[in-house]
């Protein structure tokens, strides 16, 4: 394991089994003076408190393999990595794993990818639950694709062949076109979003796109607040009457 470290540090910290102790006897002291040393990094080397939130680890690939060196040691782990720069795994509260199962082509120019997300931890909420959705280029996740998707999973939507259907009305041939089909109907959107919600039930909210939109809620607030002064206006005036009879 020595030819692993870094050359500087090689030789340096050695390590002799203990052969002394009484019960040792037989096949356990065969096992103990078996016994080799393992390289780690030593926190001593540095001049510094090498606390969690200050210890830096940059990792370098070696091209054509997944080894890599880490702390003057060389590794051999996954190239897979948590984003986020020098962010420690256990301070995260929920961590995804992302990965690519489908390239989306029309012909053959790609134009998005499939993806499945699986909830590897999660602090606040149950982990280890999966999602597939697409992922497009230039404009982020399909959201017409995952209402089509949903629609499939509480069979509001039925699929025959390559064509979707919702009831009698054909959505198109191929995921693309009724994915197109949806993105330029909206009220064809809303009908299916408004049946997968009827069947999820009233504890469960499907979509947030089914709740007033952001400039709806401005518009109610205002009409609200002022109603509020008419009334307050209102009710005020028979109260300074009464006031002036009684004076």
């Amino acid at each position: 394991m020595a030819y692993k470290l870094h050359p500087e540090l090689r030789g340096r910290f050695e390590w002799h089994a203990d052969t002394t102790d009484a019960h040792l006897n037989g096949t356990r002291l065969k096992a103990r003076t078996s016994l080799k040393a393992v390289p780690t990094s030593v926190l001593r080397k540095y001049e510094t408190a090498c606390s969690p939130q200050k210890r830096e680890r940059y990792d370098l690939e070696i091209e054509g393999n997944h080894s890599y060196l880490a702390n003057h040691v060389v590794v051999h782990n996954s190239p897979e990595t948590t984003p986020g720069g020098r962010a420690l795994k256990f301070y995260s509260s929920i961590r995804l794993d992302i990965r690519r199962i489908e390239t989306l082509k029309e012909g053959v120019e790609a134009y998005g990818n499939r993806v499945r997300v699986k909830v590897v931890k999660n602090k606040v909420a149950p982990p280890f639950k999966q999602a597939e959705f697409d992922i497009i280029y230039g404009s982020g996740i399909s959201w017409e694709g995952t209402v089509l998707d949903s629609g499939l999973e509480r069979k509001v939507v039925t699929k025959s062949g390559s064509y979707f259907s919702l009831g009698d009305e054909r959505l198109g041939q191929g995921r693309q076109n009724a994915t197109a089909f949806l993105r330029e109907h909206p009220d064809v959107t809303q009908q299916i979003l408004a049946k997968i919600q009827a069947d999820a039930g009233p504890d469960q909210v499907v979509s947030a796109r089914l709740l007033p939109t952001a400039i709806e809620v401005p518009a109610e607030e205002k009409a609200a607040e002022e109603e509020a002064p008419a009334d307050a206006e209102s009710n005020g005036a028979p109260a300074r009457a009464a006031g002036a009879r009684a004076r």
